[in-house]
Parts: structure tokens; sequence; C-alpha cells
């Protein structure tokens, strides 16, 4: 048979290929598996194979040019105007070969797996940076509504989040030993000295206050005299 041009419709699992003869009017159309597809060429005698610059089409570009066969990858914005009536995966071969035809269509260059895999990860990068960029925004949101102000940008966003984060962290230890905010690590309180039992800057803090005649018990023992109903230090014996 002699050389012909193919065009393929490209997919995940068939392929539709239009195959033009020399004056490029289309002698077959095959329907084809993965693995049917890869046989195809085994037994066929093609000079041109032309495939929309779409998904896996760059591997399949590198696979046919490995076979000395001549690759076209053409725009699918451009090809799109060229199918007719309903778009289907038949009509969209046949519109690649009519697309394969217009001198003013510029092909796209077939991308080499090094080109692929830098791509790769710049467009990996993007993914990231735009997730994250919208998780950042979220929190900014929800900041908004308790009127605390974010400032724009990643760094100075998250900078300041973490302040508000350990400011309230701080108020919050504070209320629960029952202290003054101006004692967890700031300024002493107006009368010019820390509180006798509370926090100083960088000591150790004021120990629990126990009942005459208890011992410290355990979190352990406690629950084990509960469990077993011996034990002293209940409120019968103080």
């Amino acid at each position: 048979m002699n050389a012909t041009t193919v065009a393929v419709d490209l997919a995940k699992n068939v392929f539709e290929l239009a195959v033009a003869d020399e004056q490029w009017r289309v002698a077959e159309r095959h329907r084809l598996t993965r693995t049917q597809f890869e046989r195809w060429f085994n037994n066929r005698e093609v000079k041109l194979v032309v495939m929309e610059a779409c998904g896996s089409a760059h591997h399949w570009g590198r696979v046919f040019r490995a076979r000395g066969i001549e690759v076209r990858l053409l725009p699918p914005q451009y090809v799109r105007a060229y199918v007719k009536r309903n778009k289907t995966d038949a009509a969209d071969a046949a519109a690649l070969l009519e697309a394969a035809r217009a001198a003013d269509i510029k092909p796209v260059a077939v991308k080499s797996v090094e080109q692929q895999a830098l791509q790769a990860l710049h467009r990996t990068r993007s993914g990231w940076m735009a997730s994250r960029t919208g998780r950042i925004n979220m929190l900014r949101g929800f900041c908004r509504e308790f009127g605390l102000v974010v400032p724009e940008g990643a760094a100075r966003g998250l900078a300041q989040m973490a302040r508000y984060l350990a400011d309230r962290a701080l108020r919050a230890a504070g209320d629960a030993q029952g202290l003054d905010a101006s004692a967890i690590g700031g300024d002493p309180p107006d009368g010019g000295a820390y509180p006798a039992t509370g926090a100083r800057p960088g000591g150790a803090c004021p120990a629990k206050p126990r009942l005459p005649g208890t011992a410290e018990r355990t979190g352990h023992r406690a629950v084990d005299e509960h469990r077993h109903g011996g034990g002293g230090g209940g409120p019968q014996e103080l």
C-alpha cells in the first residue's frame, strides 16, 4: 500500500483513525483499542501522522518519530473550526486532515522527555502555590470575622496570624492561672512589681496550693483509688 497520512483522535483507551491517500481523501476509518493501536502501525507504511496537541500527544509523537514517521501536532483551538456537524471522534479525525492542509496553522513542536519533565515540575509547583494562596486567603477571611487584620502577602500574612495565635494562647493561659495578662511574659503591673503568685518572665510557674493535711496524688493513683474504693484524702476525712 502506498504511503498514507493518518489522522488520530487520541483518547485514553479507544483511538479513532482516519486514513487518507495522497489526495487527502479519507480511504479508511478504524476504531482501535490501545493494544490494537500500537500494533496497527507495524504493518502499514505511514508517511505522516496528524494529532491534536493534547494529553499524551507528545508521547505518541516521540514513539512515531522513533519509527521514522513524520509527526504533526496541531493546536486544538484551530482544529475545532474544521469539525463538521456534531462533534464525534470520527468528525474530529476528519477535521484533523482538513486542518493539516491549512498553511496558516503552525504545528506544535514535539517535546522531549526532559522538556516534559521540566514542564511537569513547573505545573506541579504552580498548582501547589495556587492551593496555598487559596488556603491563606480563607484563613485571612476567618481572621476578618473576628476583627483581626492580616496584611497581604503569604509570608507577612502567615507571620501576623502566628502572632495573633501566640498572643491569644498567652492570654488564655493567663486566664486559666488566674493571672493578670501583663504578668505573662510582659511588663509588670502598675505597682512596679510582679504578683507574689504570678509567673515571671523566664521563671517557673508557682506551685499549685494544697489543702492542709492532704498529700499530693498522681492521676493514676486517684483513678485506681476511685475504682477500688480505697485510698484516703476523701471529703469524709477532710
